[in-house]
């Protein structure tokens, strides 16, 4: 996997931007997630960053 590729997405701060984006949009807090994030959302964002860094379940499981 390129690092090319992990660098400039960690720099701009993509593994945290779940995070991020929950905090701008609950910021006094929350009880559940699903009220503030679609659950496909974060799944998109978390897979995308998995991929990227070669540590999705794919390719993680094609590694054995």
């Amino acid at each position: 996997m390129p690092t090319s590729q992990v660098v400039p997405r960690n720099r701009t701060g993509e593994p945290e931007s779940v995070i991020d984006e929950v905090e701008r949009r609950a910021p006094d807090g929350f009880d559940r997630l699903e009220d503030v994030i679609d659950p496909a959302t974060v799944e998109a964002i978390v897979t995308g960053c998995a991929q990227v860094s070669g540590s999705s379940l794919d390719q993680v499981n094609r590694r054995t």
